[in-house]
């Protein structure tokens, strides 16, 4: 069955939330705010929080979660899209951050920067290829490159006396598991300051990865969440809990470019930003070789766009362009709208049974699920 094709929409996306959080605590919005969430937070809450589970797209509440008076169903106010690349990496980024990712920069796991001259993957600043977890520089690459102010300083700065906050393995407050989460995000909750509280958790999306969108370990965790999320409603007052998700994923096939010699002698660096969503650095004189090679090989399965078209159509979203957006774009870029993805020769290809930052139905629409307690 062919997937739906589903092209950004930033009039309906998830870049609308943090912005609208921005206007709520008193900061000037980045970007369009969202309406539903706007009409919520006129009500003025002591606590409000956005909860995003990794990659609990649409496809997956509907699969894991049947029920339609379950607490998730029952409170989706709409189906969002992700912005693009609907990829962790930009996507939380945006959510951190209110800016587009044209804005950011931060596009994909794996950019290329000419200033090492590699590619990094920029969540774990190590060799975009080898994988192998060494710092590829003695400093953070991408937050040299791409520094971003956070919403939760903002507003911790000029707002209207909102603490703002993260709660995460990797937020201003750390936790090392679900049950960390959730209790550090009632003690906030439960004082006496007015806050706003972001809190990410990275599943179901390493389950999908590793099992496939549709395994029983995904539908336990969906549940196990839903069900951690509804106590939670019970354990706090006066609170608006907003549940989205970053992107969704497809079930997916990883190519491995090296097996395909003709197109792979096409290329000056390796392939970059996401298995289902490639940049391609193309050697002088050899782009229409490449297109050609490319469409007969997989025509069925990606659009391309030249670097131009991509971001003329506003993919990346509105704004203006941060420098380092023109370099990860590369030449060409490939875009996935079949169940193939295309990587480098590092094992992705016995690694990830699904995957996301394709133009799918499946990887673009998110839930915006709203809680009042």
């Amino acid at each position: 069955m062919k997937n739906e094709i589903v092209y950004p929409d930033y009039n309906n996306s998830i870049l609308e939330i943090p912005n609208s959080i921005l206007k709520y605590c008193g900061v000037v919005p980045k970007h369009k705010t969202s309406p539903v969430l706007d009409e919520y937070l006129k009500k003025d809450y002591k606590n409000v929080i956005v909860m995003l589970f990794d990659g609990m797209g649409i496809d997956c509440i509907q699969d894991n979660l049947p029920t339609k008076d379950s607490i998730f169903h029952a409170n989706k106010k709409q189906d969002m899209h992700s912005v693009f690349l609907c990829t962790t990496t930009a996507a939380t980024t945006s959510m951190r951050t209110a800016l587009s990712p044209i804005e950011h920069g931060w596009l994909g796991w794996s950019c290329y920067f000419k200033e090492l001259d590699k590619l990094v993957n920029i969540f774990m600043n190590d060799d975009g290829v080898k994988c192998d977890g060494v710092p590829v520089a003695e400093y953070d690459v991408a937050r040299k490159y791409m520094p971003y102010k956070e919403i939760f300083q903002l507003i911790n700065e000029q707002g209207n006396g909102t603490k703002a906050c993260s709660v995460s393995r990797f937020g201003m407050i750390q936790i090392d598991d679900l049950d960390g989460l959730f209790s550090k995000t009632k003690t906030l909750c439960n004082d006496d300051e007015k806050r706003f509280i972001y809190t990410y958790w990275g599943e179901p999306d390493h389950l999908m990865h590793v099992n496939g969108c549709y395994d029983y370990s995904v539908k336990e965790a969906v549940v196990d969440i839903q069900k951690r999320v509804e106590k939670f409603t019970q354990d706090v007052e006066d609170t608006l809990i907003i549940v989205t998700a970053d992107h969704g994923l497809l079930d997916s096939t990883v190519k491995v470019i090296n097996h395909y010699p003709e197109i792979n002698d096409c290329l000056r660096h390796p392939v970059g930003l996401e298995p289902r969503c490639n940049s391609f650095y193309i050697k002088d004189g050899m782009i229409d070789k490449f297109v050609e090679l490319f469409k007969k090989e997989f025509g069925d399965q990606y659009i391309l766009f030249t670097k131009d078209e991509f971001i003329k159509k506003e993919f990346l979203g509105p704004g203006k362009p941060h420098p380092k957006s023109y370099d990860f774009l590369g030449d060409i870029i490939a875009v996935a709208v079949g169940d193939i993805a295309i990587w480098n020769d590092n094992g992705a290809d016995k690694i990830f049974k699904a995957l996301h930052a394709g133009m799918t139905e499946k990887e673009m629409m998110v839930p915006l699920i709203v809680l009042e307690t």
